[in-house]
C-alpha cells in the first residue's frame, strides 16, 4: 500500500507518553491506514521498546526500529527513520507532544495543492496548567514563496519540527540529513531545507501539535553537555548562513533562537 504520509518518531525512555501521541496519529482525520509510523527506539531502558513492538505487531502501518547502541540525540533516529520511510511525504513527532486531530491532512492538502518542499504551521506550547499560543500572526510578508529570498523571515520562526511536512524527494536529492549524536540538530535541519527549498508555505492560525514542556526532557535538561552540543548545532547554523550568503542574518537568528531556547 502506498501512505500518503510517513511519521517519524524517535524513542527515548517515553513510556509516560508515547501512548498519548500514538493516539493522537491513530485518531487523525485523514486515516489511520493512509499514514505509516516509523519508531525508532534509542536504546531505552523503560518500557519504550515494547510498547512499539506492540504497536508494530498490531498495525500493519507501523515500524519499530531498535538501534544496538544509544546515540545520545534525535539525529541518528530520525535518519534512520528517513531510509526507512515509503512515502513520498515525511512528518515528525516527539513522543512526548502529540498532533492536532487534523495535522496530517491539513499538511498534506497544501503540498498537493502546489508543488512544494515544505508546509508548516503554527504550534501549542503545554508547560503545566500554562498555555502558549504561537501561530505567526506577526509574520511579515508574503507566506506561500518560491525560495526564502522571498521572505527572509520564514527563516526566523521556532524551528518546531512536528509543525512541518517535507517533500522526501527533495530530502535525498539535496542529501540533507540531521546530525546525529548532538542535541539541536532539528534547528540545523530546518535552516538547511529552508535554504534549499523551492515552494515554502507557511500557515498563519492552523496549529499543528502541541508542544509539552517536560524538565526530564534532554531538551530541557540543561547540562554542560547539552550546552555544548547547543553551541555546536549553532556553530553548523552558522555554517549554513556563510555557505548560502546569509551572514548579515545570523545575528536575527540567534536572537531569535535564544528566544525560543529560554521560551
Amino acid at each position: 500500500m502506498k501512505y500518503k504520509v510517513s511519521i517519524v518518531i524517535p524513542v527515548y525512555n517515553v513510556e509516560k507518553y508515547i501512548e498519548n501521541a500514538f493516539n493522537s496519529i491513530k485518531n487523525q482525520t485523514i486515516g489511520f491506514n493512509n499514514l505509516e509510523l516509523i519508531m525508532v527506539n534509542d536504546c531505552s531502558t523503560d518500557n519504550s521498546g515494547k510498547i512499539i513492538d506492540r504497536y508494530a505487531k498490531e498495525y500493519d502501518n507501523c515500524i519499530a526500529i531498535h538501534l544496538k547502541e544509544n546515540s545520545g540525540a534525535a539525529g541518528r533516529p530520525r535518519n534512520i527513520a528517513i531510509e526507512n520511510a515509503s512515502s513520498d511525504y515525511i512528518m515528525f513527532l516527539d513522543p512526548d507532544d502529540y498532533y492536532e486531530k487534523n495535522a496530517c491532512q491539513t499538511l498534506y492538502n497544501e503540498m498537493l495543492k502546489k508543488d512544494k518542499d515544505i508546509v508548516f504551521g503554527g504550534f501549542i506550547k503545554k508547560d503545566g496548567i500554562n498555555i502558549s499560543k504561537h501561530n505567526y500572526k506577526w509574520l511579515n510578508g508574503e507566506t506561500d514563496i518560491e525560495k526564502i529570498d522571498d521572505n527572509i523571515n520564514i527563516l526566523f520562526l521556532a524551528p518546531s519540527l512536528p509543525s512541518k511536512i517535507v517533500k522526501r524527494e527533495f530530502l535525498i536529492k539535496k542529501n540533507i540529513t540531521f546530525l546525529e549524536s548532538v542535541p539541536g540538530q532539528d534547528t540545523v535541519f530546518i535552516v538547511e531545507v529552508l535554504f534549499n527549498a523551492k515552494g515554502i508555505k507557511v500557515l498563519k492560525n492552523k496549529y499543528i501539535y502541541t508542544y509539552v514542556f517536560r524538565d526530564d526532557s534532554i531538551t530541557n535538561n540543561l547540562t554542560l553537555k547539552y550546552f555544548k552540543g547547543a553551541m555546536f548545532s549553532l556553530k553548523e547554523r552558522y555554517y549554513l548562513y556563510k555557505k548560502y550568503g546569509k551572514e548579515e542574518y545570523f545575528r536575527i537568528h540567534c536572537n531569535n533562537f535564544l528566544n525560543f531556547f529560554f521560551l
